[in-house]
């Protein structure tokens, strides 16, 4: 399993879901930067789970820059890549 570090934006406000298991998520689609494609952005469907998502519910919103620390897999039901998040780490910009 590899971990990675991405600095992103979130580009969607963080939404809450309870899995049938009855497991509380939180999920976002978040903007990492591109620069090989020649793109702007890369966007990714982001997912996270108790703590991290608490935070991500309370402390950011839209437009919010943070460090994630996480992983890339395959979602099983949409098959298509998510970015799931382990640990998050606040950004602060000043003027």
């Amino acid at each position: 399993m590899n971990i990675y570090m991405f600095t992103v934006q979130l580009a969607t406000w963080p939404r809450k879901f309870i899995s049938k298991q009855g497991q509380y998520y939180v999920y976002c689609f978040v903007k990492v930067p591109n620069p090989k494609k020649g793109k702007g952005y890369y966007y990714l469907y982001s997912i996270a789970a108790e703590e991290i998502g608490e935070n991500l519910m309370h402390l950011y919103n839209k437009g919010d820059y943070l460090i994630i620390e996480g992983k890339i897999q395959k979602s099983k039901i949409t098959k298509k890549m998510q970015l799931n998040i382990m640990k998050d780490y606040p950004i602060i910009l000043s003027a």
